[in-house]
């Protein structure tokens, strides 16, 4: 039985810290790119949705042209439906080195990021949350 709370307790504590870290690097990594892209305009040719728990997102399809090549891509992050329509020019971020990957910046603002650290922000707060309770419960009972 104690092995078991043992185990139990440290998934409780680890996962919270475990996804903090993975939103962060994330968030990292989509800084280093940020620096690097370049920035063009494309026009929203398609909307993929994707159910969630709150309704639907979107994940637009978009075309755009580098050194007057076409190019169609899907950026990673999913939008809220009645933040983008079929036909819509948008502002995108694109890897030079890969041009097909792309960042999706609606109001000219670097969405993914807030997303991001939003995410590593709570699973960091919920960590240190269960680790205060955990505290109480063991130490102060």
């Amino acid at each position: 039985m104690e092995i078991f709370l043992i185990v139990l307790l440290c998934v409780v504590i680890i996962c919270p810290f475990g996804l903090a870290w993975y939103f962060w690097s994330r968030l990292r990594r989509h800084r280093r790119f940020m620096e690097t892209a370049q920035i063009t305009h494309g026009e929203v040719i398609a909307l993929s949705s994707v159910e969630t728990n709150n309704g639907y997102m979107v994940a637009p399809i978009m075309q755009y042209t580098v050194n007057r090549k076409a190019y169609e891509a899907k950026p990673d992050l999913l939008l809220q439906p009645k933040k983008v329509a079929v036909g819509q020019t948008l502002q995108i971020r694109y890897d030079p080195n890969n041009p097909e990957k792309i960042a999706v910046m609606p109001n000219g603002r670097d969405t993914t990021a807030q997303v991001y650290r939003i995410y590593a922000i709570c699973m960091l707060l919920g960590g240190i949350a269960v680790l205060l309770t955990q505290y109480y419960i063991f130490f102060v009972d």
